[in-house]
């Protein structure tokens, strides 16, 4: 027993900071929380209007402290590297400029505690990006990381489909599952056969929510046996455990109704296909990947075909639910017709506050000022669109700020070739793996040991761009952030 133990212990010791940051992984997506204060509108609490200690949010910060004292330990080696990398990625720059003006809206707001909570949550997460990045070229963390959100994404799938047959919750309080049946207002549900039937949630807060983490996890399945070493004698039963568990989540995602999660999916696989076959050379095609267990490229393969049968699997459902009767205004124009009312909300509030926004975390408490009808107290949410969300609250210069780092990450790959070689080098013997070594590991090319996984990543932050386009969750609500910094952080180490 003591020798079975013993492995585990030695590698928290070695990293301990790894093991917090992979309970903090497995939290996340629960909103296990304690509300130390919330601001009601019209005498009822508002989700967007509290202040919140999530569990997640603990281990998060087990994670920094350990972290830091790691590198004050071993200053002489490790400091200057990080301070000379960070002069050299604008990203970081970027993302620390927007942390900064998200915190000097504090003095505009009209709600000052409030605003100094959500910019200590973007300066929260702002971390979480510096941390991921300075830990994404350590291979066991990579894996470790994409095996948890897999096995997550499988769980809350198995969560959510059980949820949605039983139609009410299964009892997981303990988990903070949220309270869900068809008879309870306020629940997400949708119109089939004449009736009313809940959307899955899964362990999260909303279904749409659900919806985003299943498409990180879907895509990372999928990609899962090109990314890390599959043994031939086991790449069969790999292909098969894929298919099961992308399956599985394919349908969770399915009765998530998630419409911005399920586009966002079929055009990150496309793009994923246009990366991995339109770009790659022809003798990718032909020749044997060792990595891969076999002489025929499953994921260059798959990749060609698997958009292909999303693109059957939608057309089939979508006719099959038309024929049944479903009913397609509640499923489009329904919730279309809500979210004009945050669109205008938003335009006025744009229109007053064009250069430095209401403030940071401001818009649902300042909603009635700029909306010219009464709202009910259901209304009193964010505007479905990040990019406007950011804009009404930091202000053109925010917005800025904001788009010029996705971009900027978008196209990291362009240059990392160009690293100095010091950089190089100080990752490498930060993690103990050589240059030559993650080439042979990884089959990517010589420009880049980690080509594949960083296309992997920017395909599902594409995914994340289309839902912004329709949701707001990647910037003010817990789970939707942390995906979102996570994935930017994956990219830029």
């Amino acid at each position: 027993m003591m020798a079975i133990l013993s492995k585990p212990w030695n590698n928290f010791k070695d990293r301990p900071d790894t093991w917090f940051f992979y309970a903090f992984l497995l939290t996340f997506t629960l909103s296990i929380r304690k509300v130390l204060f919330f601001y009601p509108i019209k005498g009822v609490f508002n989700e967007y209007t509290g202040i919140y200690l999530y569990l997640s949010d603990i281990f998060f910060i087990l994670t920094i402290l350990v972290w830091a004292i790691s590198i004050l330990q071993n200053k002489k080696l490790k400091l200057s590297s990080y301070i000379q990398s960070f002069k050299r990625q604008d990203s970081y720059v970027l993302a620390l400029v927007l942390v900064a003006w998200a915190a000097l809206s504090i003095s505009w707001s009209g709600n000052t505690n409030l605003a100094l909570f959500k910019s200590l949550k973007l300066a929260e997460f702002g971390l979480l990006f510096l941390y991921v990045a300075y830990n994404a070229l350590n291979k066991a963390f990579i894996r470790n990381t994409v095996w948890l959100i897999v096995a997550l994404g499988f769980t809350q799938a198995i969560i959510g489909i059980v949820q949605t047959v039983l139609q009410h919750s299964i009892g997981l309080f303990w988990l903070k599952e949220s309270l869900i049946s068809v008879n309870i207002d306020g629940v997400a549900k949708v119109a089939f056969f004449g009736h009313r039937f809940i959307r899955t949630y899964g362990l999260f807060p909303h279904p749409n929510i659900l919806g985003g983490f299943l498409l990180v996890s879907i895509v990372l399945t999928f990609a899962y046996g090109s990314m890390f070493h599959v043994k031939q004698f086991s790449l069969l039963l790999n292909r098969a455990i894929s298919v099961v568990i992308i399956a599985i989540q394919s349908i969770a995602l399915l009765l998530t109704f998630s419409k911005s999660a399920i586009l966002g999916l079929f055009i990150a696989i496309c793009f994923l296909g246009y990366r991995h076959v339109s770009r790659l050379p022809r003798r990718m095609f032909h020749m044997e990947h060792s990595y891969l267990g076999g002489t025929v490229p499953f994921f260059v393969t798959s990749v060609k075909n698997l958009w292909r049968y999303i693109v059957t699997f939608v057309i089939i459902v979508a006719v099959f639910l038309t024929i049944l009767g479903f009913n397609i205004n509640s499923l489009l124009f329904k919730s279309l017709n809500e979210r004009l009312l945050y669109l205008n909300v938003s335009r006025e509030t744009i229109v007053a506050n064009p250069i430095v926004g209401l403030g940071m975390g401001q818009f649902v408490a300042e909603m009635q000022k700029y909306s010219s009808v009464f709202l009910a107290n259901w209304q009193y949410q964010p505007v479905h669109n990040v990019f406007l969300l950011i804009w009404s609250e930091l202000g053109i210069i925010g917005l800025v700020l904001f788009i010029l780092l996705l971009w900027k990450i978008f196209r990291s790959d362009r240059n990392v070739s160009r690293l100095p070689r010091e950089t190089k080098l100080f990752h490498m013997e930060q993690f103990n793996v050589s240059w030559g070594e993650t080439i042979s590991s990884y089959g990517a090319s010589a420009e880049h040991p980690f080509r594949d996984e960083i296309n992997i990543f920017k395909v599902i932050l594409l995914g994340f761009m289309v839902i912004m386009l329709f949701d707001h969750y990647f910037w003010d609500i817990q789970q939707g952030q942390i995906m979102l910094w996570i994935v930017l952080g994956l990219i830029v180490g």
